[in-house]
């Protein structure tokens, strides 16, 4: 882990360093409750491991089916 940034409270900012032994490169920023980083003693230097769930929706237009065009299928 490589810094904890202050915000407003309840929340603070965490930064992590992805990869073997925080290499420079990919980043990881998650907005946690200062309740968290007590609780789990977050602090730069720790190791720790990131688990989160993403999902993603591609906004399209819905395809109308008249009733003609259902019954002529």
């Amino acid at each position: 882990m490589l810094r904890v940034i202050e915000r407003e409270a309840p929340y603070a900012a965490v930064e992590l360093a992805l990869g073997p032994g925080g290499a420079p490169g990919e980043r990881l920023w998650a907005l946690v409750t200062q309740r968290s980083v007590q609780a789990l003693a977050v602090a730069p230097g720790q190791p720790m491991v990131a688990s989160f769930k993403a999902v993603a929706v591609e906004g399209r237009a819905a395809a109308v089916h008249t009733e003609t065009e259902s019954s002529s299928s």
